[in-house]
């Protein structure tokens, strides 16, 4: 995968483990931890940081299993949200313009 293509997901405030998680996770659907890991190239030590946040985003779902598994919203969903994140950040970035 050519992860250079998802740098956009940056300026939504991802870090690049995130960026790589969550594409993984959206190519596979359904993922457990160490599967992120070895295709989405991210450092176990990072993962379980990075989908919290991708959770608390509302970007991902945890699944409470054992191991825990992580599913991807749809994708159109999954855009709704970073186009609804983009707005939240310019609409706070313009009124501290006008504070």
């Amino acid at each position: 995968m050519r992860w250079k293509e998802f740098e956009l997901l940056e300026e939504v405030g991802l870090t690049g483990y995130e960026r790589k998680a969550l594409v993984t996770l959206m190519v596979h659907g359904v993922a457990d931890a160490e599967t992120l890991c070895r295709k989405g190239e991210v450092p176990s030590s990072k993962i379980y940081q990075a989908m919290e946040k991708l959770a608390h985003l509302g970007l991902v779902e945890i699944q409470p299993t054992r191991p825990k598994l992580y599913s991807a919203l749809p994708g159109d969903e999954v855009v709704n949200r970073l186009v609804e994140i983009s707005r939240h950040k310019a609409e706070r970035f313009a009124n501290k313009l006008r504070s």
